[in-house]
C-alpha cells in the first residue's frame, strides 16, 4: 500500500488498502513517524497523497519519448509566448500519396513531420537523413563554432531517389539517443525493405556514434551486411548499443543486435520473428522500429504478430508472446493502425504496453513473463503513439487523444477522448508535462489535465507564427517540430484562449 502511495497510484493503492483492512483489521506498528493501526496510518497518508507536489522531473530528454522505457513526463509548461528562435530542417524524401499515402494520422503525407528532437543539457539536436544539427537552447545557436550541422554524411547535398508512390509503404522517421555524452543515430535511407526481385544501389542506413564532449567528433559508423538493414535508432546504457534490424527474406526477419559503444563492433545478434508484412513484397518499406530498455531487459514490439523480451547481456529471448494480426484490407485504403510507425513498447511499473501496428488494439502484458493481461477494443485503432502513463491513466494519441484505464476494474476500457464528435483535428506527436496533456492541432496547442482529461486552456499557436507538430519542453521553451523547420516558443507574451473554444478543435 505505501508503495502505491509513493508512485502515485491512488486507484491501486486503494483496492490494497481494502484488502489489508479485511486481512488484517487490527494490525498495528509504526508508520511514518506515527503509531496506530496501519489501516488508519495509511488511510490519512493517502488522503495526504492527494495534494503531494509532483516530484520534479529531469529536464534532459536523451531518447524518443524521453527515456528508455518510453514512458517520461516533461517538466511542466508555464508559460508560452512568442517565437524565441527557429532553425530550417531539410524536408527529407517523403512519402506521398500512393497505395498507403491516404489520409495519414495526424499528419500529411506529403509532408510528414519526421522530426523528433532530442534535450541534452542546454543542446538541442535533430537530425534528418543526412544530417545532425546541434544548437543552444537558449538562443537557437550552434552549440559549437559557426554552424548548426556537427555530422554530414559523404552524400550531403545529394538528394535521395525520390519515393515513388506505387512502390512505397510508411514515411521517414528521424529519432536518436544520447547516453553519457555520446549520441547514436541510424543515418542515410530509411527503407528496409525492398519489392522482391528489384535490384537497387541505394546504399541501407548506417549507424554513426559521435562524441559529443568532443563538439560531435565521429568515433565510429557501422554499415550493415548486405541484405540487412538497420530499423531505426539504438538505446545504450553501459552494457552496449542495442538496435533492432530487418534481415530482407521471402519472409522479412526481426533481430535484436548489440553493438559495442566505444567501437561499433557487432556483439551479438540474435532472431527474434519472421512474417509477412503488408507490403507483401511488392512494395518498398520504411521502417523505423524502436526497442525499450529496462536494466534486465530488451523490449521489441516487432510489429511482426509478436512482442519479446531479451536479455541484454547476451541477447537470449526471455520469452516471446504473439497477439492476434489484422492482416486483411485494401492496401489502397489501409486502416488506421498501419499508421503505428514509432510505436515501442511502453514500460510501466512491471506493465508492458504495446500498440502494434498489425492490430488495431492496444494490449498490457506482464514484464516479466510475457502473459497477456488485457487489451483494449478496436475502437482506438486511430491512436498512432502511446504517449506515456500517469497514475491510473495510459494516454494514446493519433487523431485524437484516449485516456485508457489502468486501474484494475476497468483494465483497457477507453474512459475520456477527446474531440468525442467527428473532429480527427491531431497534428503531430503531443507530450506528458508536469500534470498536463499537451496535444497539437495544425493551429492549435490544447492543454488537458492529466488525470480528469478536462481542458484547461487553449494557446492559438497561428497567432504566434508557429504551428503543430512534435513536441518537446526544453528549458522553460516549447519546441515544436514540423514538417519542415524546429520552433522554440519563449515564456513571455503568449496569448491563450480559455473557455467555449477549449472543446472545438481546429
Amino acid at each position: 500500500v505505501l508503495v502505491s502511495i509513493l508512485e502515485g497510484v491512488t486507484g491501486r493503492a486503494r483496492g490494497e488498502l481494502a484488502a489489508l483492512a479485511k486481512l488484517h483489521p487490527d494490525a498495528r506498528g509504526r508508520l511514518g513517524g506515527r503509531e496506530g493501526r496501519y489501516v488508519e496510518l495509511l488511510e490519512s497518508l493517502l488522503a495526504e497523497s492527494v495534494s503531494w507536489p509532483t516530484a520534479p522531473s529531469d529536464t534532459d530528454w536523451p531518447t524518443f519519448a524521453g527515456n528508455p522505457q518510453r514512458n517520461k513526463t516533461a517538466a511542466p509548461l508555464v508559460d508560452v509566448g512568442a517565437v524565441a528562435w527557429r532553425i530550417s530542417l531539410r524536408p527529407a524524401a517523403a512519402s506521398v500519396e500512393g497505395p498507403m499515402g491516404v489520409r495519414t494520422i495526424g499528419e500529411d503525407p506529403r509532408e510528414p513531420l519526421s522530426f523528433f528532437p532530442l534535450l541534452a543539457g542546454r543542446r538541442v539536436l535533430v537530425n534528418n537523413d543526412r544530417q545532425i544539427l546541434a544548437v543552444q537552447s537558449a538562443t537557437g545557436q550552434p552549440a559549437w563554432g559557426q554552424t548548426a550541422s556537427i555530422y554530414e554524411s559523404e552524400l550531403a547535398g545529394v538528394m535521395s531517389r525520390p519515393t515513388m508512390p506505387a512502390d512505397n509503404l510508411g514515411s521517414p522517421r528521424f529519432t536518436m539517443t544520447v547516453f553519457r555524452e555520446k549520441l547514436f543515430s541510424r543515418m542515410g535511407s530509411t527503407v528496409t525493405g525492398q519489392p522482391q526481385g528489384l535490384s537497387t544501389s541505394d546504399r541501407p542506413g548506417c549507424l554513426v556514434c559521435l562524441d559529443l564532449a568532443a563538439e560531435g567528433r565521429l568515433l565510429w559508423k557501422t554499415t550493415p551486411e548486405e541484405g540487412w538493414a538497420f530499423e531505426g535508432s539504438p538505446l545504450a546504457d553501459d552494457r552496449g548499443v542495442f538496435v533492432a534490424m530487418r534481415r530482407r527474406d521471402i519472409r522479412p526477419q526481426a533481430f535484436v543486435a548489440c553493438f559495442d559503444a566505444g567501437t561499433g563492433h557487432l556483439r551479438w545478434r540474435r532472431f527474434v520473428c519472421g512474417a509477412e508484412t503488408p507490403a507483401r513484397g511488392l512494395l518498398a518499406e520504411q521502417t523505423h522500429n524502436l526497442l525499450t530498455l529496462s536494466s534486465d531487459a530488451i523490449y521489441y514490439n516487432t510489429n511482426l504478430g509478436a512482442v519479446a523480451a531479451l536479455r541484454p547481456d547476451d541477447g537470449r529471448v526471455l520469452w516471446l508472446s504473439l497477439y492476434p494480426r489484422a492482416l486483411r484490407g485494401d492496401l489502397a485504403k489501409p486502416t488506421a493502425h498501419w499508421r503505428r510507425d514509432l510505436n515501442p513498447c511502453v514500460l510501466d511499473r512491471g506493465t508492458l504496453l504495446v500498440a502494434p501496428a498489425d492490430s488495431p488494439r492496444i494490449f498490457a502484458f506482464d514484464a516479466a513473463t510475457g502473459q497477456l493481461v488485457w487489451q483494449t477494443g478496436t475502437e482506438v485503432e486511430d491512436a498512432v503513439g502511446l504517449l506515456g502513463t500517469s497514475g491510473d491513466w495510459l494516454v494514446a494519441g493519433g487523431s485524437r487523444l484516449y485516456w485508457i484505464s489502468l486501474k484494475d476494474e476497468d483494465r483497457g476500457r477507453v474512459k475520456h477522448v477527446w474531440p468525442d464528435g467527428p473532429q480527427r483535428p491531431g497534428y503531430g506527436r503531443g507530450i506528458l508535462a508536469g500534470q498536463d496533456v499537451l496535444w497539437p492541432t495544425r493551429n492549435k496547442l490544447y492543454i488537458f489535465d492529466q488525470q480528469t482529461a478536462r481542458p484547461r486552456r487553449v494557446i492559438d499557436l497561428a497567432a504566434l507564427g508557429a504551428s503543430g507538430g512534435n513536441l518537446l519542453i526544453a528549458r522553460g521553451k516549447l519546441l515544436i517540430a514540423t514538417e519542415n523547420e524546429l520552433i522554440a516558443l519563449g515564456t513571455t507574451g503568449g496569448k491563450s484562449d480559455v473557455g467555449k473554444e477549449s472543446h472545438n478543435a481546429n
